[in-house]
C-alpha cells in the first residue's frame, strides 16, 4: 500500500540526493525549499520513520543522502549510531546528578581583569568625566 507524502514531505525528499557523493547540507535545503531547519528535521524524521525512506547522513555533518549501497548505508549509520551512544552517555549523566547538591560540587571561575585596552577606556571615560564636572 502507498502511503501519501504531505507537501513539505515531498518537496524535502526532491531534494535528498541518491548516493552519498552527492549528499546536501539542511541549509542547502532550506534555502531552496524555503522551509526553516525545524520544518525538514521534522519531514525526513517522517519520512525515516512512517515511510521507510533510508535517509542517511555523513558523520561530519556535511550533508544528507539516500543510500545506494551497503557501504553507503553502513557510512551513514556509523554517524548516527556514535551519536546514539553520546546521547546515552549525556542521558545517564543527567539521571546520575545530585538534584541537591551538584552546584555545590563544582567551582566556578570568573575572569578578575579586564583586558588592558578596556582598562585604559574606561580610565580614561572616568577621567573625561571629572574634567566635564569641574
Amino acid at each position: 500500500m502507498e502511503k501519501e507524502l504531505n507537501v513539505i514531505e515531498t518537496s524535502v525528499l526532491n531534494l535528498i540526493p541518491k548516493g552519498i557523493g552527492s549528499r546536501r547540507t539542511l541549509a542547502y535545503i532550506r534555502d531552496v525549499s524555503g522551509y526553516n531547519i525545524r520544518q525538514i528535521q521534522s519531514a525526513i524524521n517522517r519520512l525515516i520513520l512512517v515511510h521507510n525512506v533510508p535517509i542517511c547522513a555523513t558523520r561530519t555533518g556535511d550533508g544528507i543522502f539516500i543510500p545506494q549501497t551497503e557501504e553507503e548505508r553502513e557510512i551513514g549509520l556509523r554517524s548516527f549510531k556514535s551519536q546514539i551512544k553520546e546521547m546515552i552517555k549525556r542521558a545517564q549523566a543527567v539521571e546520575d546528578a545530585n538534584l541537591k547538591t551538584w552546584d555545590k560540587e563544582i567551582h566556578l571561575q570568573y575572569q578578575i581583569t579586564l583586558d588592558a585596552d578596556i582598562d585604559r577606556a574606561l580610565q580614561d571615560d572616568f577621567d573625561n568625566l571629572f574634567l566635564f564636572m569641574e
